[in-house]
């Protein structure tokens, strides 16, 4: 009938301080409650290096508490009101440490205080992390904080995205992570959708989800929000970047190696407006470019092997009807292309892997093999009062269609130009070599034409 400790050898555990109220309490995943006790406080939590499972219940007679270096004990003896009861809450500890491989994670609740983490040197907030951790969960992931150490990332490295959102951002020093920063509006978002995200993404028909992995959502102490997702491209550089709305704001990031130079185009910038809906002259250099990546991106189509076609599609499917029906827009598709030449025996090179399981798709054209890696991006905007004023604004001004529009239509545009984007290639002979790589399949030779 002792709980302090109950049986040695049973997982590395060790007591739990008491919180002052159930409000305050962490809560732990998975670990199962004292029955009766009326108490939702955990019983255990599994530590390395200690020998023993010891439990935690409510206040009971004959029980003291104590202060010790700022750190609470309980000590004391529990009764259990019925010796019955103890049976089916041993099975559920002994069911519990085999599902969980002896382990119990912490997860922030509602009703809890969230866990710090360090990240870049610094001790940071997580926030909703009991949804997130299990994004982090998710087969052929394996992402921890050992990733954000100050070897691979540093917030004082933090640039300018280049977008017209103004929020800072940077990758990890091996490429697979980005930290971007999270505004007013996302944060909205992310409060209200985390949970939903995190079912749609770990869900089974979700896998295959396009949208980009969040794996930590975090506070500063000066307040500033970020998250840290994966990077869809490769930590090579790929040679071409497409950022594709399905309207005339789809972009080309980076041409043939080189990244292209974002020079936006305002409302209030009249003389760009008549120069570009007439002869094109008296624009600078690095507009004129960025403008023909724009058309380029507009009118860019990609074909794909069958299967890999028919996931891709799949995938916005599922993604856009996710994203219509939390009245979020404004989302891209950003997609990268890697070129590398045949080996002389006609081989497939090995090309870098993507932040997709499944990716890159492999395609041959002539004597040239092409990865694609892609992914959704930036699908936290929602329907603001902002987003309403730049309608007004960019129907007026810019260029149909448009891509601040509500989210029903933008859904509908998005999709509609992505399935006019993505092509399946007539089936044709392999070319591929002996090491199959994710997402290749039979090759085709000799389709030219498509990007």
């Amino acid at each position: 009938r002792r709980s302090d400790v109950l049986s040695p050898g049973v997982g590395a555990c060790s007591v739990v301080p008491p919180p002052t109220s159930r409000a305050t309490s962490p809560n732990l995943v998975g670990a199962p409650r004292w029955p009766g006790s009326g108490w939702s406080e955990p019983l255990c939590r599994l530590d390395p290096g200690t020998p023993f499972l010891k439990l935690r219940g409510g206040a009971s007679e004959g029980c003291q508490e104590e202060e010790e270096e700022g750190v609470h004990h309980r000590h004391g003896r529990r009764r259990l009101t019925s010796g019955v009861l103890l049976i089916p809450w041993l099975l559920t500890v002994a069911f519990d440490l085999a599902a969980t491989g002896g382990s119990c994670s912490i997860m922030a609740t509602g009703a809890g205080p969230n866990p710090n983490i360090t990240i870049g040197g610094e001790e940071v907030e997580l926030l909703h992390d009991r949804f997130f951790s299990q994004v982090r969960g998710l087969p052929n992931v394996n992402v921890g904080v050992e990733d954000l150490g100050v070897s691979q990332f540093s917030f004082a490295d933090l640039t300018q995205g280049g977008g017209k959102g103004g929020g800072v951002m940077q990758f990890t020093k091996n490429g697979r992570l980005l930290v971007k920063q999270v505004g007013k509006d996302d944060q909205v978002s992310l409060n209200q959708h985390a949970e939903a995200y995190t079912a749609h993404v770990t869900a089974e028909r979700g896998k295959g989800s396009l949208l980009a992995r969040i794996f930590f959502y975090f506070k500063r102490k000066d307040d500033s929000h970020y998250m840290v997702m994966n990077s869809w491209m490769p930590a090579d550089p790929v040679d071409d970047l497409f950022d594709l709305k399905g309207c005339m704001d789809d972009k080309v990031v980076r041409s043939n190696g080189a990244s292209l130079a974002q020079v936006h185009k305002r409302w209030y910038m009249i003389h760009w407006l008549v120069s570009e809906a007439t002869l094109g002259c008296c624009l600078p250099t690095a507009r004129t470019d960025y403008y023909d990546g724009k058309k380029r991106a507009r009118e860019a189509v990609f074909g794909l092997e069958r299967h890999q076609h028919d996931a891709v599609q799949h995938a916005i499917g599922e993604d856009v009807t996710f994203l219509k029906n939390k009245e979020l827009m404004d989302y891209s598709l950003i997609l990268g292309v890697l070129s590398k030449p045949l080996g002389a025996d006609g081989r497939v090179p090995v090309f870098p892997p993507g932040g997709h399981p499944d990716q890159p798709y492999i395609v041959v054209t002539g004597k040239m093999a092409k990865a694609y890696y892609l992914g959704i991006i930036d699908f936290l905007q929602g329907w603001t009062g902002g987003k309403k004023v730049a309608h007004v604004i960019k129907f007026l001004f810019a260029p149909k269609p448009i891509s601040t529009v509500s989210p029903s239509p933008y859904a509908d545009q998005f999709w509609a130009a992505q399935k006019h984007r993505f092509h399946a290639l007539a089936d044709g002979p392999g070319k591929a070599g002996d090491r199959q790589q994710p997402g290749m399949g039979p090759q085709p030779g000799g389709y030219s034409g498509i990007v």
